[in-house]
């Protein structure tokens, strides 16, 4: 009996799962941003492959052809798969980086609060901990409660991908299968992406 999914392309599937990983590791152990860059372009490419390859041995059958369907669909749908699908084809056919580094930063009086600064000095303590490290060097709004704060934390930032083909831009994604992402750094996003990708090559494997 003809399984649904060609099990020659399962081998496939593993080792650019295992490479995509490989470079994932390398993206969280990067030195500076080059580094990661790179890391970073090859984490596409692998992705990428793995989901070739999950298409081609699709192929072989109807039962095959329906499932990969599915899958296509859910891609299509859910932010985070439709990213990095994005993503992917900007790195190999583009020419607009899919990230940047952004240096850390911080509002003070966010809420929309008039507040006045006696001393500002940032240093790496401050990014550290900048509720801790104002104190003393600005004064409180007109009520007496704290400023509110917001901090950026500096690092590699996703970025918008665009399809120049049909005019449509994919910002980076918030949430991945009906649930918010807890949060929106390169390397946290694609540990989801990896996770999915994961169930996905084990989907292919029980058809084959």
């Amino acid at each position: 009996m003809t399984r649904p999914f060609d099990a020659k392309a399962i081998p496939k599937c593993h080792d650019r799962l295992s490479k995509a990983k490989q470079a994932l590791q390398h993206c969280r152990s990067a030195r500076n941003f080059a580094d990661f860059a790179s890391h970073w372009s090859s984490f596409l490419i692998h992705t990428g492959s793995i989901i070739n390859a999950v298409e081609a041995g699709s192929k072989q059958t109807p039962q095959g052809r329906q499932w990969h369907g599915g899958i296509k669909r859910e891609g299509r749908k859910d932010p985070l798969l439709r990213y990095f699908f994005q993503a992917r084809n900007a790195e190999e056919h583009a020419l607009d980086p899919t990230t940047e580094h952004q240096q850390p930063g911080i509002g003070i009086g966010a809420g929309g609060e008039s507040i006045y600064i006696k001393e500002f000095t940032p240093d790496q303590a401050f990014f550290q901990n900048p509720e801790k490290a104002i104190q003393g060097r600005i004064w409180r709004t007109a009520d007496g409660k704290p400023p509110t704060i917001v901090h950026t934390p500096g690092g590699p930032q996703l970025l918008t991908v665009k399809d120049d083909r049909y005019g449509e831009a994919f910002p980076p994604p918030t949430e991945h299968m009906g649930k918010p992402l807890a949060k929106t750094d390169p390397v946290y996003v694609a540990e989801r992406y990896i996770e999915y990708l994961e169930q996905l090559v084990q989907k292919a494997s029980d058809l084959s």
